[in-house]
């Protein structure tokens, strides 16, 4: 059967080649299976299996065509396919008015048996022409789709460069509005072709039963405005959930990027308890979809069955006689209605969700513009290039901004005014003052990346052609490689490339990398300390070829000798020549600024002169992030997960659990009693006609006996007997409708619980996992699965099952009946079933690889629009968004092959499918035209058989495509509960129980934990002990801390210091047990770390991060989002860390607003923010790494102040950004190479004659002081 199979389509391959013919070019898809190594030798699918996409989908193409409005773009292409709809609907309307006259033929003894097999013959031919234009409009509607899809998921992520958006909406606009708008395609034809076929259907049920037909049809009218009633409050529903879902992808994606603040802090219960109550929203507006959908669905599967009861009764009740040729033709009839009047109202829901997700679409691609190049807003003018003989006249200035206001929107309290600032070409402009009193937002105004409201401003033509170079203060680092972030899509240019390096003292790091600049770094770049990821953003901006460069405080993170090195080589070297503007508080910067300018704190920028003495500032010493030393390959991150072959039985397993045994038992008990009420129903029918034509002949002196199961009365009787037939009938047909309403509602309410029971496991399992986890697996990957495949579950998941289960039991109840009606058709469907089975297995195999495919297809879309998001504002600065948008077009080709084969393999079998259907049909027309022959047919029978036979295809393709969906939507489960078995930590006995609770999780590889909690004043001294220490990252990482001992005492201040990469800050990351310890042993106050349940000990242990991590809520929230403290308490941190003042100016106080990862706030605000959580705890034990890197030195002051005042009675350590901040610690630690190099007090080091500590402090008097 294989090798048939094979050569058929390689027979068809040919002939597509060599052919120009219609039909034949739409059969080009069967060359997926063909050149499927999972067809020929049953491996997996890969890439290069794929046939590519046509020309006329070329990604590219398709994005730029966008620029038009949808419907002249894609119109042309899409409109003729009607007419392909339009004679596909056609050709299932000759079947049964064929049929009526075949009954009659059937019925008629002396009926010319010619005739009969003439017409078996034309129903197939109808049958074969409609499967053909059926086959061939989806095959054109799917290259459709493909365009559609990638010309908005294009259009939105342009947009997103262009104006910032929240993450999460921003996503779910390219993932669930994008699907959905594609739908539009499907849903458009099926708007005006379903209403065709109600209305033909109609009008032959007319033909028929004459004026009985306006019974069913008023009652069919009398529903329209009760469906429309539904559909409207199921787009209401719809936009309500979307609405929740947006707020809870953006807060996932938000913890998602702060886990490690998240951690640090335990605060895993309370960002869970947010996540469900945003989920509790969402899943409220869900199940009331739901259950509106429970209602249609009900009206949909019963309005035929009430239809065809009054239909039927009205016609009896007229006088008329039931033939065999009237009820099977307007059975046929009413089956066709069955299909336009169960999708109609999903047709109408899809529209309405396609309106709903346009209307989304288009508001966020309406959004006002962030300035560009071509603004026409207040004041800005083109400075005029230098005229020839001007002689000794100052050149014109790179840019100049005069008496101008900037604010963020135009109500905004805040305002940033400038009198006057201007750059000239050659010069170093330095910009200095008071934490929050807008460096930052000067710089966003220079880039006109902040509206101007008022003023002016002047650029060169230069300036606006070629943008700016612009390093950011917290640097941007995508996933890739170094050379890829320092390039940054430019040409490689090896001369230029080497000399940046060497400007940005990188070299050195690169040697200690094992694939030096071709090292994969991480999303957020985790793998590489603060000082690195600082030099790799300044490298980028150094290798630009641009007219002015703008530098957001770059070496607040540098040790003094790189410092100087970076100030010397790379800012007065290789930039000061073009234009260069400065943020810092570094007064050697300022002492070599040709113009200074002081932002002060009422937001206003004025120039400055340079100071007559120059004090020599602190000196610095290098910062460490929280990434680990790479060896091997070099690779960080783990490739995703592709499950190959069939979908695991405990997939199915693990969603029928998260329904319920009992759930699931009452769901399918529901469809049998159903589906069996149904096919009762229609065999009784088949009896009411056999008997009254039996009755008929008996009167006209003809002999024809017919026995009913359980009845006595003789024939003759039972045939006038309507009140029996129809209140039989009538009875069945209402238990139909109660089986009915009852699977509805319970299939609905099992979707919901599935989905809740899930996206808690998940939730849970994934903020329960090991740090490492959120190492190796990028943020865009994490909120897929809670985006898109948390859609699958709610929505298309529960959807497909629906109907899997319903096409499952009725194909079971047709061919039952049709081998009742027929019993020789066994000897037909018996060779058509092994056929079958081969086919649909074939299908599921290639189109399952194909969806796994295209769901892997879609994270590096996801992963590559974050990562672009979060460094928006350098794209547009270097104004590379052609260039990122060459990229993400490149990741959205890959997405638009595996859709696009999904849709050739799914024609393909719809076309097989369809001569299958067509072989089945032929048999019993053929077979029933052979026994009128004979003299033995029963019309009653074969009207029931042939009736069925019409829409066996469409029940056996439903059924495979249904059982392919599943197995696709399934995949969504797949991935949902891939993360069960991630290693979780063990947070202790207070961990939130429950399904998934990361309280329960078993943890296979973790270190024996003491169940005996410690005492409740725990640490009450603070003393600490480090013995023998030796850290790594992971298995195939080098040590990161090596055989590490040290001894605090209680109270004891200790500073911590060492070049970049020395591993200060994994010192933190074992006292917290981030990352579990290979070797030795950490105490508190006596007690071994790892017998302390990590919930206790992180609540315990004080930390402020070196990146400042802000959380959409409000300040209160962000400073205690647990509700432990007062408002006194809350007021007092804020004075302690300087921010009173501020938070008491703003409107709301401690219920201010905080946006997204704080960006209403500045980076030195935020570092201030973070210190106020640790301030609050007053614990006995702080680690504070780099707290005050971004705030200015009288800030820094007064925050140390605070620091020495508040942890009094603590043991503080500290990771020093400036070496005046630790010069009164009671111990200095050195760490070299993972390694304490030197420890002792502050004097006893700096007297150590060639010591690493002298070394340090030698730079204090060096021009980058």
């Amino acid at each position: 059967m294989h090798r048939v199979c094979s050569n058929i389509i390689q027979a068809l391959l040919h002939m597509g080649h060599t052919t120009h013919g219609v039909w034949l070019r739409g059969m080009f898809f069967t060359r997926v299976l063909v050149r499927s190594t999972s067809f020929q030798t049953c491996r997996q699918l890969e890439w290069l299996d794929l046939f590519r996409l046509p020309g006329t989908l070329n990604t590219a193409q398709l994005c730029a065509q966008f620029s038009a409005r949808l419907r002249n773009t894609y119109g042309w292409r899409f409109y003729p396919l009607g007419i392909l709809r339009f004679l596909a609907d056609m050709s299932k309307f000759v079947g049964p008015i064929v049929l009526h006259d075949f009954l009659d033929l059937i019925e008629s003894p002396t009926g010319d048996t010619h005739k009969a097999f003439l017409y078996a013959g034309i129903m197939c031919v109808a049958f074969g022409v409609g499967a053909l234009c059926d086959v061939h409009y989806n095959l054109r509607v799917s290259k459709v789709q493909v365009a559609v899809g990638a010309a908005v998921m294009s259009s939105v992520f342009g947009k997103a460069l262009k104006e910032f958006g929240t993450t999460g909406a921003v996503m779910n606009l390219m993932s669930t509005d994008c699907d959905r708008i594609i739908n539009f395609c499907n849903s458009f034809h099926a708007f005006w072709s379903l209403p065709c076929q109600i209305a033909l259907a109609l009008y032959l049920l007319y033909r028929q039963v004459g004026l009985a037909f306006v019974a069913g049809l008023a009652f069919a009218i009398l529903m329209i405005p009760f469906n429309k009633y539904i559909m409207d409050r199921v787009g209401v529903l719809s936009k309500e959930m979307m609405t929740h879902k947006d707020a809870r992808v953006a807060l996932m994606n938000e913890i998602l990027a702060g886990i490690r603040v998240v951690k640090a802090f335990a605060w895993e219960d309370s960002f869970i308890a947010r996540i469900d109550a945003v989920r509790a929203l969402e899943l409220k507006a869900l199940k009331g979809r739901k259950y509106l959908d429970a209602v249609c669905v009900y009206l949909w599967a019963t309005t035929p069955i009430l239809i065809s009861i009054l239909t039927f009764t009205t016609y009896v009740l007229l006088g008329h006689e039931l033939t065999a040729a009237k009820v099977f033709t307007s059975l046929s009839l009413f089956n066709i209605l069955i299909g336009p009047l169960n999708a109609f109202p999903w047709v109408l829901n899809g529209l309405m969700e396609a309106y709903v997700s346009l209307k989304r679409v288009e508001l966020f691609v309406r959004l006002p513009l962030v300035e560009s190049a071509h603004d026409t807003r207040t004041g800005l003018g083109v400075l005029a290039p230098a005229e020839p003989g001007q002689g000794s006249r100052p050149p014109r200035p790179h840019l100049r901004l005069t008496n101008a206001t900037f604010k963020w929107a135009p109500h905004d309290a805040y305002a940033l005014r400038v009198p006057l600032f201007e750059v000239q070409p050659g010069e170093l402009v330095v910009i200095t003052g008071a934490t929050g009193g807008g460096k930052t937002a000067l710089l966003h105004a220079l880039m006109r990346e902040m509206p101007c409201t008022q003023g002016e401003r002047e650029y060169t033509l230069a300036l606006l052609d070629t943008g700016l170079a612009y390093a950011s203060q917290q640097a941007w680092i995508s996933h890739g490689t170094l050379r890829d972030n320092i390039l940054c899509l430019q040409e490689y240019e090896p001369e230029r490339y080497a000399q940046v390096v060497q400007a940005c003292c990188l070299l050195k790091d690169f040697e200690q990398m094992p694939r030096g600049d071709l090292t994969e770094v991480g999303s957020e770049g985790h793998s590489l300390s603060g000082g690195q990821k600082a030099r790799v953003g300044l490298a980028r901006a150094a290798y630009q070829r641009r007219s002015l460069y703008l530098l957001d405080d770059p070496l607040a993170a540098l040790d003094p000798a790189v410092a100087s090195e970076v100030l010397e080589r790379c800012i007065l070297g290789r930039l000061r020549e073009h234009g260069c503007v400065l943020c810092t508080h570094s007064e050697a910067a300022m002492a070599a600024a040709d113009r200074l300018f002081v932002s002060g704190a009422d937001n206003s920028a004025d120039d400055a002169h340079l100071p007559d003495t120059r004090s020599a500032t602190s000196p610095t010493a290098a910062d460490e992030g929280q990434g680990a030393e790479l060896t091997g390959t070099g690779k960080l991150l783990e490739e995703e997960k592709r499950l190959l072959g069939t979908v695991a039985l405990v997939v199915y397993g693990k969603y029928w659990q998260a329904i319920g045994t009992f759930l699931g038992v009452t769901v399918l008990l529901a469809m049998l009693f159903m589906q069996s009420s149904r096919n009762l129903a229609d065999w009784w029918l088949s009896v009411w006609v056999s008997r009254a034509h039996t009755a008929s002949n008996s009167t006209q002196g003809t002999n024809v006996s017919l026995s009913l199961p359980g009845q006595a009365a003789n024939a003759s009787t039972a045939a006038t007997d309507m009140t029996f037939y129809l209140g039989i009938y009538g009875g069945i047909s209402g238990a139909n409708t109660l089986f009915t309403l009852w699977r509805a509602f319970a299939f609905a309410y099992a979707g919901v619980v599935a989905a809740r029971v899930l996206h808690s496991r998940m939730l849970r399992r994934v903020l329960g996992a090991r740090v490492r986890f959120f190492d190796t697996n990028p943020l865009g990957r994490l909120v897929n699965r809670f985006s898109s495949d948390v859609y699958g579950v709610d929505d298309s998941l529960p959807f497909m099952l629906n109907i899997l289960l319903a096409q499952l039991f009725s194909a079971v109840g047709t061919l039952v009946v049709m081998c009742f009606s027929e019993p020789y058709m066994l000897l037909v469907l018996l060779p058509l079933a092994g056929m079958y089975y081969t086919v649909q297995k074939y299908y599921r195999q290639t189109s399952r690889e194909i969806k796994r495919l295209n769901s892997m297809s879609r994270s590096p879309i996801y992963a590559h629009f974050e990562e672009s998001l979060k460094g928006c504002t350098t794209i547009r600065a270097l104004q590379l968004r052609p260039a990122v948008t060459d990229v993400a077009v490149r990741n959205m080709e890959s997405y638009q092959v595996a859709s696009y084969n999904e849709a050739a393999i799914s024609c393909w079998l719809s076309m097989l499918l369809q001569t299958l259907g067509l072989a089945i049909l032929a048999g019993i027309a053929f077979l029933a035209a052979a026994r009128h022959q004979f003299g033995t047919a029963d019309a009653g029978l074969v009207g029931l058989g042939i009736s069925y036979s019409f829409s066996i295809t469409g029940i056996l393709q439903g059924l495979v495509s249904a059982f392919t969906e599943t197995e696709k939507e399934m995949i969504a489960v797949e991935r949902v509960t891939e993360y069960d078995d991630v290693v979780a930590e063990r947070l202790g006995p207070q961990a939130v129980t429950g399904a998934g609770s990361v309280g329960t999780t078993k943890v296979p590889h973790g270190r024996p934990e003491s169940k005996q909690l410690p005492s409740p004043a725990w640490p009450e001294a603070g003393s600490l002990e480090f013995r023998g220490v030796c850290l790594r990252y992971a298995p195939n990482l080098a040590l990161s801390l090596r055989d590490v001992s040290f001894v605090v005492p209680a109270g004891a201040k200790v500073g911590i210091c060492g070049r970049t990469g020395a591993g200060k800050s994994s010192l933190f990351q074992v006292l917290l047990r981030m990352t579990e310890i290979e070797a030795g042993r950490v105490l508190v106050d006596g007690v071994n770390i790892s017998g302390v349940p990590l919930r206790v000990l992180r609540r315990r242990v004080a930390t402020i991060p070196q990146d400042p991590v802000l959380f959409t809520g409000t300040v209160r929230s962000n400073l205690d989002p647990f509700g432990e403290f007062d408002d006194a308490a809350l007021w007092l941190a804020l004075e302690q860390c300087h921010l009173l003042a501020y938070v008491r100016g703003l409107r709301r106080g401690l219920e201010a607003r905080v946006e997204e990862n704080g960006r209403n706030f500045s980076v030195g605000m935020r570092q201030l923010l973070c210190l106020g959580r640790a301030l609050l705890r007053r614990c006995k034990v702080v680690c504070i790494d780099e707290a005050t890197a971004s705030v200015d030195q009288a800030t820094d002051q007064l925050v140390q102040g605070t620091i020495r005042s508040a942890f009094a009675s603590a043991t503080v350590l500290t990771v020093a950004h400036r070496l005046s901040t630790i010069l009164d610690s009671d111990l200095i630690l050195v760490l070299e190479d993972g390694r304490v190099l030197e420890a002792g007090s502050p004097s006893e080091l700096r007297s150590r004659s060639g010591g690493r500590f002298a070394q340090l402090l030698a730079h204090h008097d060096g021009p980058a002081s």
